[in-house]
């Protein structure tokens, strides 16, 4: 056999086994996956998803703890956007979008915790949302005031709540 033969005999070789290593994981995947709790998790292709953001929220439900106006912000800082009530909005597949009301803009002020870690809030107060479109199995959680006693249910991968009042939620752990 000739050296050129040699090649692509082992580069054919090759494909083979990537073909049967994907096609076995997309069976895996269609089956879905066992939890250790006997649950079973659907997977759901990954995409972008559409929501339509809430009304907007009473003026009473939109100030800080000292009667200000509220400004939701967020540390360490992530990728931000507004929208109108009413609007569709989309959150990246990968992402959990979390949106509180910015009275400075009169709009739904849209966080995009990408990275994993444990997020500060401040000034979210009221009514507000999110949309949890990370990976399969991803779980985040929500703290009070001293950062170990979680408020809110977890909120598992592809699962969306508005209205949810962010009042006792001091942290978001998103992953």
């Amino acid at each position: 056999m000739t050296p050129q033969k040699r090649a692509v005999a082992a580069l054919s070789g090759l494909l083979m086994a990537l073909l049967c290593a994907l096609g076995g994981a997309q069976a895996a995947q269609a089956a879905g996956d066992a939890t250790t709790n006997g649950t079973r998790v659907t997977n759901v292709p990954a995409q972008d998803r559409t929501l339509v953001l809430p009304p907007a929220p009473t003026e009473t439900s939109a100030r800080g703890d000292r009667g200000a106006l509220a400004v939701p912000t967020i540390s360490p800082s992530v990728t931000v956007s507004y929208a109108n009530p009413g609007q569709q909005y989309g959150c990246e597949y990968g992402t959990m979008c979390a949106w509180a009301w910015d009275t400075s803009q009169n709009k739904w002020k849209i966080f995009h915790l990408y990275n994993c870690r444990t997020y500060t809030l401040y000034n979210w107060v009221g009514d507000g949302g999110w949309d949890n479109n990370q990976t399969t199995g991803t779980v985040a959680r929500f703290y009070g005031s001293n950062g170990s006693t979680q408020v809110l249910d977890p909120s598992t991968a592809f699962e969306r709540r508005h209205p949810e009042s962010w009042d006792p939620v001091y942290f978001i752990r998103n992953c």
